[in-house]
């Protein structure tokens, strides 16, 4: 088929053109058409909101085991519903069969972080999964063995009790242990035991943590307990209010460190949403009280 000649391309267009601007509608509709290309793509709301459904579970359970983990992991990061749900029920089958490498850190580090707590329990469960950590009774003594076998350098022992925890294996006696390390005379130990109750979960660790960011005296593990109860880890949001009036009270402490009282106000704001009132307990309180987070 030969191509049509540039001039008559030309004249096809300047045809097309007189047309539209001798009908108004057709003219008003084409500057609307071309006023929306040069205007940014901002608040258009999402893309598309396709689950991880039968058709995506077909696609990835023909890749080889590796290749299915990381994009099921890939889907989870997109935020497709379905994808944290069938990763966490098959992620124990895929035990001793995955490997770390670049993609699957930068992946799993995206869903560990994900504003979904499930993406977020999903990254555990994979984990376990990759190191081969069975959600048994002996895993958890396995790993408190290895907390004590490293009095500087406590390694994952604390993360995969964390998560163990998480999965609801020997919640009591690895809480226990984890509010043990919170003690412990070397500062990474504290530290990692505090990342670990952000893992953990649940009401339980929300006094602990509190106490922790007013009595800590290093700097970096006391941020890191006022992170676990502002926004890391798997606390559900209802459980991050509670942590509320012991916030509001750690800031009206006299003689607060200034870096201390940055990051309550930091977590008071990420915990309600409210973003307007100054560093001042004054102005939080009744903003708190208006949305029912504090008597």
């Amino acid at each position: 088929m030969r191509s049509m000649p540039l001039r008559w391309m030309l004249l096809l267009g300047l045809g097309v053109a007189t047309t539209v601007a001798a009908v108004p509608a057709l003219r008003e509709q084409a500057i609307l058409s071309l006023r929306s290309v040069a205007e940014p793509l901002i608040a258009r709301g999402d893309s598309t909101d396709a689950p991880f459904d039968a058709f995506y579970q077909v696609m990835v359970e023909a890749l080889p085991l590796q290749q299915r983990a990381e994009a099921v992991l890939q889907h989870v990061v997109n935020q497709r519903s379905g994808a944290a749900e069938y990763l966490i029920e098959h992620a124990a089958s895929w035990s001793g069969s995955l490997k770390r490498n670049p993609r699957w850190d930068a992946l799993w580090l995206a869903a560990r972080n994900s504003p979904r707590i499930e993406a977020r329990l999903a990254a555990l469960e994979l984990h376990l999964g990759e190191a081969a950590i069975g959600k048994q009774p002996d895993a958890v003594d396995r790993m408190m063995r290895s907390v004590r076998a490293n009095p500087t350098d406590p390694a994952w022992g604390y993360f995969n009790l964390g998560a163990l925890g998480a999965r609801g294996v020997e919640r009591e006696r690895v809480l226990a242990f984890l509010e043990a390390g919170l003690a412990h005379a070397e500062a990474g130990h504290r530290e990692q035991a505090v990342e670990a109750l952000a893992l953990f979960g649940g009401a339980e660790v929300i006094a602990p943590l509190l106490t922790l960011a007013a009595e800590e005296p290093n700097d970096r593990v006391r941020e890191r307990a006022l992170c676990a109860l502002a926004s890391s880890g798997v606390l559900h949001l209802a459980e991050r209010y509670l942590a509320v009036p012991g916030l509001i009270a750690l800031a009206d402490r006299p003689g607060l460190q200034a870096n201390t009282r940055g990051w309550v106000f930091q977590a008071l704001r990420e915990i309600s949403g409210v973003y307007g009132p100054p560093d001042e307990v004054a102005a939080w309180r009744p903003q708190l009280r208006e949305i029912g987070l504090l008597q």
